[in-house]
């Protein structure tokens, strides 16, 4: 067990190194082509949004951010605190520390949190699984994605396969599978990557209280907590999965009442966690509005898209649940849980609501697990037949993980607000590498545009403003700009409307054109009221880039 847990972190660098290399090959591009590398290939305004808390870490500001996204006055405070801002704005602060550009944040960050990651997960496998060769196995499963969605893309080639193909399994590509690929979702969201790795520690620590009689309730309450902070529907999922568990083992092993309260109160702090973000959600018109229209966004796991998400392993995995909660064994606790675990997401996927992909995170873990129970315990299987199998299974997972692998390069990567899809070998990568004159204007945005002032342009653009210059948008992320829609509306209609709905501000007004996104700039802009309004003054130029002010003319 040394000699394996040596060679880990030499695994863990590969793996690391592995998930990362789409990243660190546009780093290199964007730089060696006289351009700059904007932090991220995938999700790049869910990334942007992300960085905007960032910057307020680096700035000094990690309690309260800036709330970059709202020009609103008088918003609910607990904006600062959704969306995992704090935490962000806390590893804001200690990127800082190292004086490296923001822009490679999320490459430091997530190369960290992937090493730390892959050790947390072997440190599972080691207390879930008996034997150095079934960890073995199941340590080979965090390098493979068994899912069956390659399907889609050939599913895509057909004409009108969105009439009889839903949208959330025919372009997945965002919907669930970052979350449910344990390649993609380690080099994704490093909230995401954080959460998981917190998930395993609490996994552990209830191995250690139940089966091992050696509980430590502080340290599990403490990742129960975190876990919530970070993913409320983590701290949810949890709370159901260890009910669960303890009924079970309440109902068939007899387990005192004595023995279930200590655990039970462990959980207390993250049901609480979790309850006030449902509070937040359902409690009050404006937060009903504001997270209803976060979740749609996430699209949703439905019982076909799950399945094509477990895909090869789906078989292994019903039998290995089916024959694990027939019949208990103490050391097999850890496949229980795993078995309970994964009815649940089961469970979730037949509710299929809106916001169901964020219960899918970290599904792997569970998986393979139960798959190297059952691959390992093939006592009734013929030699030959073993072989067969194992064949077939390693032929069936091929597609998956290569199409994983080199999505990046020849895939059709999604950017919002865009009918173009892109990928590394694009001859235009715009926006994974800015130009170095779209760098240059948000230096200048950095250094003329005021704390209190707005910057208005096209909504890929506005959506890099705030991580990349600190200054506030009136149209940012989808997600975190209040009644987007309409927003997004006027400024497409600007010339023909004059007016931006909700711009509340003590400023100027910056109006910014660049030669990917251009927009109206009318003479007057008119705010709500139609009594107060905004005049056009100096316009100025920053390369190929125009930058118009306006000011308030009453």
């Amino acid at each position: 067990m040394k000699k394996l847990f040596s060679s880990t972190y030499v695994m863990a660098a590969i793996w690391s190194l592995l998930l990362f290399l789409p990243n660190l090959y546009a780093a290199y591009l964007s730089t060696n082509t006289g351009g700059y590398f904007s932090g991220s290939i995938v999700n790049i305004h869910d990334h942007n949004a992300y960085l905007a808390s960032v910057r307020d870490g680096m700035n000094g500001d990690v309690w309260i951010g800036q709330l970059s996204f709202a020009t609103e006055t008088d918003l609910p405070q607990t904006l600062n605190f959704v969306h995992a801002s704090l935490f962000y704005r806390l590893l804001g602060w200690l990127f800082g520390l190292t004086n490296l550009p923001i822009n490679l944040f999320y490459i430091s960050v997530g190369l960290l949190l992937a090493f730390i990651a892959f050790n947390v997960y072997i440190r599972l496998f080691i207390e879930c699984l008996e034997s150095d060769g079934e960890v073995r196995i199941a340590t080979a499963f965090l390098f493979v994605f068994p899912g069956l969605l390659w399907l889609n893309q050939i599913l895509q080639e057909f004409p009108n396969a969105g009439s009889y193909v839903p949208n959330n399994v025919l372009f997945a590509e965002l919907w669930g599978n970052p979350s449910m690929n344990p390649i993609t979702h380690n080099s994704y969201m490093p909230h995401f990557v954080a959460a998981n790795i917190i998930v395993a520690l609490l996994f552990c620590s209830l191995l250690h209280a139940i089966r091992d009689k050696r509980p430590n309730y502080l340290a599990m309450s403490i990742y129960a907590l975190i876990a919530a902070w970070l993913l409320p529907s983590l701290g949810i999922l949890w709370v159901a999965i260890v009910s669960t568990v303890l009924v079970y083992l309440m109902l068939l092993r007899r387990m005192s009442l004595s023995n279930v309260s200590p655990v039970l109160m462990s959980f207390v702090p993250s049901g609480l966690m979790s309850m006030w973000s449902y509070s937040l959600a359902f409690r009050s018109d404006f937060w009903a509005k504001y997270i209803y229209t976060n979740v749609v966004m996430n699209g949703t796991i439905d019982l076909s898209l799950f399945v094509l998400h477990v895909g090869v392993f789906t078989p292994f995995v019903v039998w290995g649940t089916f024959k694990l909660l027939r019949s208990y064994e103490t050391k097999r606790l850890g496949h229980v849980i795993a078995s309970i675990w994964l009815f649940w997401l089961f469970i979730l996927s037949l509710a299929s609501f809106p916001g169901s992909p964020r219960f899918m995170d970290g599904i792997y873990l569970p998986i393979s697990i139960l798959v190297t129970y059952v691959v390992s315990n093939l006592n009734d299987v013929t030699s030959g037949v073993r072989k067969w199998l194992y064949a077939v299974t390693t032929l069936l997972v091929i597609p998956g993980t290569l199409i994983t692998y080199i999505y990046p390069w020849y895939g059709h990567l999604y950017l919002h607000f865009s009918d173009k899809r892109l990928n590394l070998r694009s001859d235009d990568m715009w926006p994974i590498r800015l130009s170095s004159t779209e760098m240059d204007a948000f230096r200048w945005i950095e250094h003329n545009v005021g704390m209190n002032d707005v910057v208005v342009a096209g909504p890929i653009f506005s959506n890099f403003v705030p991580g990349l210059s600190g200054a506030k948008v009136y149209l940012g992320h989808i997600g975190r700009t209040i009644d987007f829609s309409q927003k997004l509306t006027s400024v497409q209609q600007i010339n023909v409307v004059n007016r931006l709905p909700s711009l509340e501000s003590n400023g100027k007004v910056w109006f910014v054109n660049t030669l990917h996104e251009t927009i109206g700039t009318p003479e007057k802009i008119y705010i709500d009221d139609g009594s107060t309004y905004y005049c056009s003054g100096a316009d100025f130029n920053v390369g190929d880039i125009s930058v118009l002010e306006y000011n308030n003319c009453n």
